[in-house]
């Protein structure tokens, strides 16, 4: 018998520096105390499992501010969450230099039924900060075995069909839409981008067309979401006007939208991407100059809150144009944020910086197909495009394919989790699509999803102050060494079997 394996393979290989950069508006530097904060990523062998099997897992602890394997915790609290919230299963994983692996068994002696599961992992260290260090994924357990499933199964579909066919109230909508002008405001007489966003009642997104009226009921702008629900267009608020959409999905359901209110004065940020360089543009109208005449206007660039550009310009027109100095950035989500004069928040935009890291990845069997038990050889190599090799941290597994479409998974991976998914708010759908270098309007889409994933309230803004007084300690665990010994003489003895057992000394 022969069978087809898919394998899967995580690979760490992230190296961010930090410096600080001069560019044409006037730049800063200062030194900062970065906290030492933990982010945790779990590499498991697929997203579904049946009752029985293990669940096999590997972990990579990195510092927070530069995605390089971090040193800091040595034990990884790893645990299994059952669909109705209970913890059923709870391991202490080790880590050495930031790496660790471990396995769950999914039997019925730890209390695994068939359903949704949620894995989660953290170090006693990371429960000083903000949820999100936590890290969570969702598995699905089955029991194919279970003659009683499809009974049960047949049961709640005659008992949702009772339910269906009683006066229950609908919901009033089938889809909302929301709506996020480019750098978090319109303003009068200013051309603005507004993405949108359009999901069903569950929270996946759907098609739309749309058409933006204001309030005199002129058509000014026609749109449709491009990917995943999202969308944007373009809009120039005037004097005195209000603004509408109307949403219509596929099956013709329409529905009406306010747009965000119109605000008479203020500063906007926009970026354009240009020959392969980001543009900042700098925006306000003549209302707000004729108030505040050459007034100066700071812009800050950020990633993970670590400042990497810092500049004040005054303004004198409606305008002001500066090509981003994204080569000073590390990789990821940077913030950019701008202040007025008296150092009130103004406007601030989301962009990714994508990095070209020069590592080629190559993973090669022996043989294409393998009977049943076969020994497979697996060779994996990292190297440079010049052929030098790289050194990296890998973790890898197979899934026999017979019976099963070979698609590409979008789900979380390693660097839509560490670029992407733990700097923003909000649940983010087929994260991986992102980070797919095969599809070639992934970074637009990438873009348009950073408009419309809520680019306020980042939680690195939320950081408690490193001192002795936060609650939780670093866990180093305890580390035991030594040696076996010929029992005549003191030549080691390799191989050998040990077995280590610790007693409670209790007082007498």
């Amino acid at each position: 018998m022969k069978k087809q394996i898919l394998w899967c393979f995580s690979v760490f290989i992230l190296t961010i520096s930090t410096t600080y950069s001069q560019t044409a508006l006037s730049s800063s530097q200062e030194e900062i105390s970065i906290p030492e904060i933990e982010k945790t990523y779990l590499h498991i062998d697929r997203s579904y499992y049946n009752i029985g099997e293990s669940l096999w897992y590997k972990t990579y602890s990195v510092y927070a501010y530069n995605n390089l394997l971090f040193d800091k915790s040595n034990i990884l609290y790893v645990e299994l969450i059952s669909p109705d919230s209970k913890i059923i299963a709870r391991n202490k994983t080790r880590l050495e230099e930031g790496l660790g692996h471990g396995d769950f068994k999914l039997t019925d002696s730890v209390g695994v039924k068939p359903g949704v599961y949620q894995i989660r992992a953290y170090t006693n260290w990371s429960r000083n900060f903000d949820k999100d260090f936590v890290f969570k994924k969702e598995i699905e357990i089955m029991d194919v075995l279970d003659r009683d499933a499809s009974k049960t199964n047949k049961e709640s579909k005659a008992d949702r069909k009772k339910i269906n066919n009683k006066a229950i109230e609908k919901p009033k909508y089938t889809f909302n839409t929301q709506f996020f002008p480019e750098g978090g405001s319109l303003i009068e007489n200013i051309i603005s981008i507004v993405a949108f966003k359009a999901v069903d009642n569950n929270g996946l997104p759907i098609l739309v067309k749309g058409k933006i009226f204001d309030s005199d009921e002129n058509l000014v702008a026609l749109t449709e979401s491009v990917h995943d629900g999202m969308g944007k267009f373009q809009l120039k608020p005037t004097e005195g006007k209000a603004y509408y959409a109307k949403f219509m999905t596929l099956n013709g359901e329409e529905i009406e939208f306010p747009l965000p209110k119109v605000n008479k004065r203020g500063y906007l940020l926009s970026v354009k991407s240009k020959n392969g360089k980001h543009i900042v543009t700098i925006k306000t109208n003549q209302e707000t100059l004729a108030m505040y005449p050459d007034a100066p206007v700071t812009v800050i660039g950020a990633t993970r809150a670590i400042t990497y550009f810092e500049g004040t310009q005054s303004l004198n027109s409606t305008t002001l144009s500066f090509e981003f100095p994204e080569t000073d950035f590390p990789e990821g989500i940077s913030q950019i944020t701008l202040y007025d004069a008296n150092a009130r928040y103004q406007s601030e935009r989301l962009l990714y910086i994508e990095k070209n890291n020069d590592v080629k990845v190559e993973i090669a069997t022996d043989k294409k197909v393998y009977k049943t038990k076969e020994k497979v050889i697996v060779a994996i190599s990292s190297k440079t495009f010049s052929g030098e090799a790289v050194p990296a941290s890998f973790s890898l597994s197979s899934t026999d394919m017979n019976g099963v479409s070979e698609t590409k998974n979008y789900g979380t991976n390693i660097s839509s989790y560490f670029l992407m998914e733990s700097d923003i708010r909000g649940k983010v759908y087929n994260p991986g699509y992102y980070f797919d270098r095969s599809n070639p309007k992934r970074l637009d889409y990438l873009d348009l999803l950073l408009l419309t994933q809520g680019w306020r309230d980042f939680l690195w803004k939320k950081m408690p102050e490193i001192n002795d007084s936060l609650a939780y300690k670093v866990e180093k665990g305890i580390t035991i060494a030594g040696k076996v010994k010929q029992l005549f003489g003191n030549k080691e003895k390799p191989d050998s079997n040990v077995t280590l057992v610790l007693y409670s000394i209790k007082e007498k």
